[in-house]
Parts: C-alpha cells; sequence; structure tokens
C-alpha cells in the first residue's frame, strides 16, 4: 500500500476503483458520500458527492491528493 493510500484510509476513504486511466477513492459517512477521482492520463482531479456535485475539501485531503500526485509522478515536471 502506498502512502498517499495509507493517508486516504486514515481519512476513512477506500479505493474503489483504479486501472490505467482512472483511480477513486470513496469515503462515506452520515448519508453522504464523497468521492475523489485521478484521471491519470489528463492528470485531473474531481472531488464530487454521488450526484457528480462539487465538494469542498479538507486541509487533510489536500495533502493526500498531493502525496498521490507525488506518487503518479505529476510533481516531477
Amino acid at each position: 500500500m502506498s502512502e498517499a493510500d495509507k493517508m486516504f484510509e486514515k481519512l476513512r476513504y477506500k479505493k474503489i476503483h483504479s486501472n490505467d486511466c482512472w483511480l477513486d477513492y470513496k469515503r462515506e459517512w452520515c448519508g453522504r458520500t464523497k468521492i475523489i477521482s485521478f484521471e491519470i492520463n489528463e492528470r485531473y482531479i474531481f472531488i464530487q458527492n454521488e450526484n457528480a456535485t462539487s465538494m469542498p475539501m479538507s486541509l487533510k485531503e489536500l495533502q493526500a491528493i498531493n502525496k498521490k500526485c507525488q506518487e503518479l509522478g505529476w510533481l516531477d515536471e
């Protein structure tokens, strides 16, 4: 498990999808769902609920996202 995966797990996210194009983490609490998606080829990040509405992000989530970007090699350029 990568360091970013551990950070997401600590924030109660589960990796729900992973392939060469997409990587998705999902968190459910109090009847709500939050999904953080990485579009690998285009280097996009989406943070949304189950209705594809954008959602706010915490500083801890931002740190986990930055770590995943580092692990994906997105910050090397």
